[in-house]
């Protein structure tokens, strides 16, 4: 009697299979969003960044995933007009997503003022009879 074997077609392991796993559920999360385009980039290294940019060209919603940075705020800009501002306060959830109007020019840097409170008026001085 023959039995079917069933073969794994891809085998994941760690890191790869919790990227997989991210990348499948924000997909699915995307589609709910009724984003006509999708954007998913990651890092070519294992150093995490703190600077993309990136061209798309698309004419109607676009949502994005942007993995692999380090934690931080981070300005995201669309064809040069700041689009939002994103936080990541969690090493493990290294991610960014966000959605544009259309495709373009896109930069996510890492913020400059991070930590900082906006500047205060000084005191005023005491005036002494």
């Amino acid at each position: 009697m023959l039995v079917p074997r069933a073969y794994p077609l891809l085998i994941l392991k760690g890191e790869n299979m919790k990227t997989l796993l991210i990348t499948l559920i924000i997909l699915l999360i995307s589609s709910i969003a009724w984003a006509d385009g999708n954007v998913v980039i990651f890092s070519k290294t294992t150093t995490n960044l703190d600077t993309v940019s990136y061209t798309i060209d698309y004419s109607t919603t676009v949502h994005h995933s942007v993995f692999d940075f380090e934690t931080g705020e981070y300005n995201i800009y669309h064809n040069g007009i700041l689009l939002c501002n994103k936080s990541i306060t969690d090493p493990e959830k290294n991610w960014l997503v966000f959605d544009s109007s259309s495709g373009g020019s896109f930069l996510i840097n890492k913020s400059s003022c991070e930590g900082n409170l906006p500047p205060t008026a000084p005191a005023a001085p005491t005036l002494r009879p």
